[in-house]
């Protein structure tokens, strides 16, 4: 049986600021970090920490979810889930 391809954080979160019209730098502002290290996020060279995804979520107001069998998902404040 073939495995079901399963969302990334890197893809979850470049899909969000994609739909949004958010850019990396704007992000990374929000963050008070770095362009090149939102960069390496979305990218997936650098895997964010769970404390840094959260700070993510916060900054954009989206909560990430891990779900099992899909991947990473991303919930706006009414607790509504995006699609990638």
């Amino acid at each position: 049986m073939a495995e079901l391809e399963k969302t990334t954080m890197a893809e979850a979160l470049a899909a969000h600021l994609d739909r949004h019209g958010i850019s990396q730098r704007e992000l990374a502002g929000l963050l008070g970090v770095n362009d090149s290290r939102v960069s390496h996020i979305i990218t997936g060279r650098q895997i964010p920490s769970g404390t840094t995804i959260e700070r993510i979520g916060d900054a954009l107001g989206v909560a990430f979810s891990y779900r099992p069998g899909e991947g990473w998902v991303v919930y706006d404040a009414l607790n509504q889930k995006h699609e990638k």
